[in-house]
């Protein structure tokens, strides 16, 4: 089954991860702000705190370092992420 993007129901942890991974990979060397991701992830009617964006970030960067890729995520200070690989 094939989730849609932005079902506001509790998505599994994995789920979460590939649709943040393919979102940077459409958008390769774009700057992602924190609001395009959480609109990727979840409506904006949802109540997200304001740290759920870094959390899924720091855990999609574990999830590529494992695989070797340390650095495709950085964080741009005061505008969001950029996928680079």
């Amino acid at each position: 089954m094939k989730l849609g993007i932005n079902q506001s129901y509790s998505k599994p942890f994995v789920c979460l991860i590939k649709l943040n991974l393919e979102y940077f990979m459409q958008h390769p060397q774009q700057i992602l702000t924190h609001d395009q991701i959480r609109a990727r992830l979840w409506d904006f009617e949802s109540d997200t705190v304001s740290n759920v964006v870094a959390a899924q970030i720091r855990l999609l960067r574990r999830k590529l370092l494992e695989c070797g890729f340390p650095t495709a995520i950085e964080t741009i200070r005061g505008f969001g992420y950029r996928f680079s690989v």
